[in-house]
C-alpha cells in the first residue's frame, strides 16, 4: 500500500524524520521516472498517478531515496522478488509498514463470495506472506494498518470489519512488541473513505463523516506517537468510543430500508388454511419478526 493515499503520508512522516531509505510496493505501477515530467504537464496536478508522482518528488527532497517497487502482497513469489531488489539496493529492513486494502461495500445478504474475497485478501493473506517472509528478521516496526470498523462495525461493511479484526487479531495473539496493528479512524484528507466512489444518495453521509475525521498532519503525528509505544493494538478516533461504538445504530434508513419496511404488515394476506392447530397470535419480538416475514 506504498503509494495509497495513507502509505504515502506514513512515508512523509519517516522521510521527514529519518531521511531514510524508503521502498514504497504497490500493486499500481507509476510511468518510469523519465516519463514523469511529461506526465505532469499533459494531464495536471489533480490527476490521480500524478497526485502520486509529486508526493515521491517532496519525499526526495525530504532526503528520503526511495526505490518503487510493483508487487502483489498477497503473491509469495513476487514478495520475495521485491525483496530481493531491496536487499541488493539498500541492504537489510528494518521497519514495515503494511498498508494495503480494499474497501468493502454492499449488505452482506447480497453479496458474492469472489468479491468478498477481494476485500479479505490483501488484509489476512497479505499479513500471512508478510510475517512468514519478515518473522525471523530484526524489525524495528512491523505496523499494521487495520480500522476502527472492526471494533465498531459499519453498514454494508461485513468483509472489511472481518479482514480488519484478522489484522487486530494476528497483533495480539502474536505477542511481540514491534508488531502494532492500528486502528485507523477515517482520514478526511486521503485513504479509501476519500478516494473511493460512493452512490449519490450516499454522498451527504460521507461528506458528514469525513468533517469529524482526521487529518493527515494528525495521522502523522498520531503515527510517531504510536512507534514509540508497547502496544499491540491502538486505536486512533477523534470521537470517543463509546459515541462511536453507537454511530452505526444512529445511520438514518435508506430509502431501500424504507422500502422494504413497508412490505412488512401486520394483517395476513392470505386466508388461513383449515389446520388442526388452534392459532395462536405472535407473542414475543422474534415470533413477530417472523409472522410478518
Amino acid at each position: 500500500g506504498g503509494l495509497g493515499g495513507i502509505g504515502l503520508a506514513l512515508a512523509e512522516f519517516l522521510g521527514r524524520e529519518a531521511r531514510p531509505k524508503l521502498v514504497l510496493l504497490s500493486r499500481s505501477k507509476l510511468p518510469s521516472r523519465e516519463q514523469w515530467q511529461e506526465w505532469l504537464r499533459a494531464r495536471g496536478e489533480k490527476d490521480a498517478t500524478s497526485r502520486k508522482i509529486l508526493k515521491v518528488e517532496a519525499l526526495e527532497r525530504l532526503g528520503a531515496e526511495v526505490l518503487l517497487i510493483s508487487a502483489d502482497v498477497t503473491n509469495m513469489d513476487q514478495m520475495k522478488e521485491a525483496i530481493a531488489q531491496v536487499h541488493e539496493r539498500f541492504g537489510p529492513i528494518n521497519g514495515l509498514v503494511h498498508a494495503a486494502g480494499v474497501p468493502g461495500a454492499g449488505m452482506v445478504q447480497m453479496k458474492k463470495l469472489e468479491s468478498a474475497e477481494q476485500v479479505l485478501r490483501p488484509k489476512v493473506e497479505g499479513t500471512r506472506v508478510l510475517w512468514e517472509l519478515f518473522h525471523r528478521e530484526d524489525l524495528d516496526f512491523f505496523v499494521l494498518c487495520s480500522s476502527i470498523a472492526s471494533v465498531v462495525g459499519g453498514i454494508g461493511q461485513a468483509d472489511y470489519c472481518a479482514a480488519n479484526a484478522y489484522v487486530d487479531a494476528f497483533a495480539n495473539q502474536n505477542g511481540r512488541s514491534n508488531v502494532i496493528s492500528i486502528n485507523w479512524c477515517t482520514w478526511k484528507e486521503v485513504g479509501m473513505a476519500v478516494d473511493t466512489e460512493v452512490p449519490e444518495s450516499l454522498k451527504a453521509e460521507r461528506k458528514e463523516m469525513l468533517k469529524s475525521g482526521i487529518s493527515v498532519e494528525e495521522g502523522k503525528g498520531a503515527f510517531g506517537r504510536i512507534l514509540e509505544s508497547s502496544y499491540q493494538q491502538i486505536m486512533v478516533s477523534k470521537r470517543q468510543l463509546p459515541y462511536a461504538l453507537g454511530m452505526p445504530q444512529s445511520v438514518p434508513k435508506r430509502n431501500a430500508v424504507e422500502n422494504a419496511d413497508e412490505t412488512f404488515c401486520s394483517k395476513p394476506v392470505h386466508a388461513r388454511p383449515d389446520l388442526a392447530s388452534a392459532f395462536i397470535a405472535p407473542r414475543n419480538f422474534a415470533e413477530q419478526t417472523l409472522a410478518e416475514i
